[in-house]
């Protein structure tokens, strides 16, 4: 009998369907729904077009039970991290669903960290983080803190309007810098020395069965956060590094619970995949860059075609470099400019055509992957000689020659995330974990 995953895997710039579908020692998996994720102004903030994502999922997923028929079907969310909805008591969403990008929380991190030194705790925080978020809605409006009764993450919250219920999945817990990765739950320690009400943090869960849709479709919590998604779907070796190429970028390894350290400074950190299987790891901007490019290009008609693209970058021979991690990055109106500034400020060659723009964009990048690199092997004790490359950025043609350059390179699936979320339901469903893994390691390849 054929039975049915579905993985919604939500980026920062697009969501998408995926469907994988078992039928006896056979395995396909296709892409059914894919739709473009907003940001829009609302209040005065930078707001994730809720409506829109929410409604492409729910009404693709009737469609898809109907098409399926009567065999088994299960289906789950996982989404970027940090950014939640907060739900009231009856259900309802208090509040839009604010981006991470949003320029207001620009100064959290040192108003956390002024703070938390004071106790000599870290004082090293995200902007980003859920911690920042909530932190300055404590600061700008702390009676919608006070009657919410849920704070659920952006997957989580997909899942509630699939089934009803409320459930906080754990991976996103494990990177929203309010964890304490000893007790394995909220920190509540860190959350009272900041003043935060935690009355609606619920209790971090995994690989849990949540209810079903009105059309039966059955509804699991797995692994909520794309990267961690990815990560369990990579299939990586002890002696590899993974690097998972989305809008944000990740490079890091697969640790043993026994094996974190001491608390690490942003843009290093640790998030768990699922209780006892953590990763270290490095956040760069990834996709962000390029993708932001080429859409100005767009726009003054200066883009052709993506294998256009990459043939300008290869024949490039461009010098310049800027620094991967400065806040001008992060949400700039023209993206090229942005990337030329930093190229000035750097006191390198500015680039300015957009196969120069490319290869900076490369040449910037590998530089900060392998001082991310030498630091995790500092940290380890290992020797990264092999890398694992998963998500849509491994259709980066020049960015895999030049990586290949340093390491023996394994590309993954494009869509990692999706894959590792529909393991963790046919695990749930009892699908041996051998065939699991010889699923896995089959969408895996060389690169020469």
């Amino acid at each position: 009998m054929k039975r049915h995953y579905a993985a919604v895997d939500l980026g920062a710039g697009s969501g998408r369907i995926m469907l994988g579908t078992l039928d006896g020692n056979s395995f396909s998996f296709r892409e059914i729904h894919r739709f473009p994720n907003r940001i829009i102004p609302i209040g005065g903030r930078k707001c994730w077009d809720w409506e829109t994502l929410s409604e492409n999922v729910l009404s693709r997923l009737k469609k898809l039970k109907a098409e399926t028929g009567n065999a088994p079907f299960s289906v789950s969310c996982d989404s970027w991290a940090q950014d939640f909805g907060l739900l009231g008591p009856d259900g309802e969403l208090l509040a839009p669903v604010v981006s991470y990008r949003d320029e207001l929380l620009s100064g959290m991190p040192e108003k956390i960290g002024r703070i938390l030194a004071a106790v000599g705790l870290r004082a090293s925080v995200s902007k980003i983080s859920t911690l920042s978020q909530l932190r300055y809605l404590s600061e700008t409006a702390p009676e919608l803190l006070e009657k919410s009764a849920a704070l659920l993450n952006v997957a989580d919250l997909l899942h509630f309007s699939l089934c009803g219920t409320a459930s906080q999945n754990w991976s996103f817990a494990t990177v929203s810098q309010m964890f304490d990765f000893e007790r394995g739950t909220w920190d509540s320690g860190l959350l009272k020395t900041l003043g935060l009400p935690d009355h609606f943090l619920l209790e971090p869960s995994a690989g849990k069965i949540l209810g079903t849709t009105g059309e039966g479709i059955r509804v699991i919590s797995g692994i909520g956060h794309d990267t961690a998604c990815a990560f369990h779907g990579a299939g990586s070796r002890s002696d590899e590094l993974v690097l998972s190429l989305g809008t944000w970028a990740m490079a890091g390894s697969v640790l043993p619970p026994d094996s974190l350290l001491e608390p690490l400074s942003p843009p290093f950190g640790y998030f768990g995949i699922l209780p006892g299987k953590y990763v270290v790891f490095r956040s760069m901007p990834g996709q962000w860059l390029q993708d932001g490019c080429v859409a100005q290009w767009k726009k003054e008609g200066l883009f052709t075609s993506h294998r256009e693209f990459d043939r300008q970058v290869e024949e490039s021979v461009c010098k310049a470099v800027f620094e991967l991690d400065s806040p001008e990055l992060s949400a700039p109106e023209n993206m090229p400019e942005t990337i030329r500034s930093l190229c000035r400020k750097n006191e390198t060659e500015v680039p300015e055509s957009p196969g120069d723009v490319g290869r900076a964009i490369i040449r910037s990048f590998v530089r900060t992957f392998l001082d991310a690199t030498r630091k995790l092997e500092r940290m380890y004790g290992k020797r990264f000689k092999r890398l694992l490359t998963v998500g849509g950025g491994t259709a980066n043609r020049p960015l895999m020659k030049e990586l290949s350059k340093h390491f023996k390179v394994r590309t993954g699936a494009a869509e990692a995330a999706a894959l590792g979320n529909i393991a963790v339901q046919m695990e749930l469903d009892g699908v041996p974990e051998p065939e699991i893994g010889r699923i896995l390691a089959s969408r895996t390849k060389a690169v020469v």
